[in-house]
């Protein structure tokens, strides 16, 4: 991705986890000058930290409501709150499984396309 956008890609970068610190590395590796660097680093940072509260900004009156409303069901909202994570994590665990299965099935196909390659012969005939 730094190699299509360029050093553009600081910018926004940081709402990407783990890829920050990759591409600081392929910054210095490309070679992109500190006095281009340092102002697109500390620019992307501003907007990591500025967006979350910009949104907080705009949003505050609705997130108000939210709360009060989890706040005055009490213990069901609680429940509630609890029953939504659970539900998330089971969807999610399902997904890996299947994906894991997905993946031991190309696994295997690859394996047996593989075994067949190996036992191919080509013969070539030219008619003259």
């Amino acid at each position: 991705m730094f190699l299509k956008i360029g050093p553009g890609a600081l910018l926004f970068v940081k709402f990407i986890p783990g890829l920050s610190n990759i591409t600081v590395s392929l910054a210095g590796v490309i070679g992109v000058r500190p006095i281009a660097f340092i102002p697109l680093q500390m620019l992307g940072a501003s907007l990591y930290l500025g967006v979350p509260i910009l949104l907080g900004r705009l949003f505050y009156r609705t997130l108000n409501v939210v709360v009060h409303g989890i706040d005055t069901m009490g213990k069901f909202g609680l429940l509630g709150i609890a029953a939504a994570f659970a539900i998330y994590i089971v969807v999610r665990w399902i997904d890996r499984i299947c994906f894991m299965r997905q993946f031991v099935v190309q696994a295997k196909l690859t394996s047996i396309l593989g075994q067949m390659v190996n036992h191919v012969r080509l013969v070539h005939c030219r008619h003259s």
